[in-house]
């Protein structure tokens, strides 16, 4: 009877063991993405992956401004955040490849244009949301498929690839 609470013992630690390890892979394993590269953003917390076509992509960081639509007291003059813009490697002066501008908001910010209180367009289109992590909202500009520039239905595809993830700010 011993030897059979030992071979329980031990199948129960094996199984604890592989499913522990299990657990701990999928949770730790970095993304490898098929047909493509998979670009990570650690300072904002967020991923997206690009297909082969989009090799040589350029990344450039600026700024998004917002203007209040309420003279509600305590409400700044104009606020600003980080617009990300990943341009396309196929674009010219000739031919316009679609770029994908990826705006960058706390929460509280993203709130205040959600409830009509902030705008940040010069139209009245809100930007879409793509994404948020606990830190930041994600959310393409205004008008940024608007236009008949090639490739927008891939730049969509890659759009649809984001995830956010957590970050930890520095104090």
């Amino acid at each position: 009877m011993n030897k059979n609470i030992t071979l329980y013992g031990v199948i129960a630690l094996v199984v604890v063991i592989l499913i522990g390890g299990g657990i701990y892979y999928y949770f730790t394993k970095e993304e490898v993405p098929v047909n493509g590269e998979l670009y990570k953003n650690e300072q904002y917390g967020f991923k997206m992956t690009f297909p082969d076509s989009w090799k040589g992509f350029t990344i450039t960081e600026d700024i998004w401004k917002g203007w209040p639509t309420t003279t509600e007291s305590g409400f700044e003059d104009e606020y600003e955040g980080v617009k990300i813009t990943f341009g396309n490697p196929k674009w010219t002066l000739r031919e316009n490849w679609q770029n994908i501008p990826i705006m960058v908001f706390t929460p509280d910010v993203w709130k205040l244009v959600v409830d009509g209180k902030l705008r940040v367009s010069s139209v009245l289109v809100l930007p879409e949301k793509i994404g948020e992590n606990k830190n930041f909202v994600f959310a393409t500009s205004p008008r940024w498929t608007f236009d008949n520039d090639l490739g927008v239905e891939e730049a969509i595809a890659i759009v649809k690839t984001f995830k956010g993830f957590k970050v930890t700010l520095e104090e």
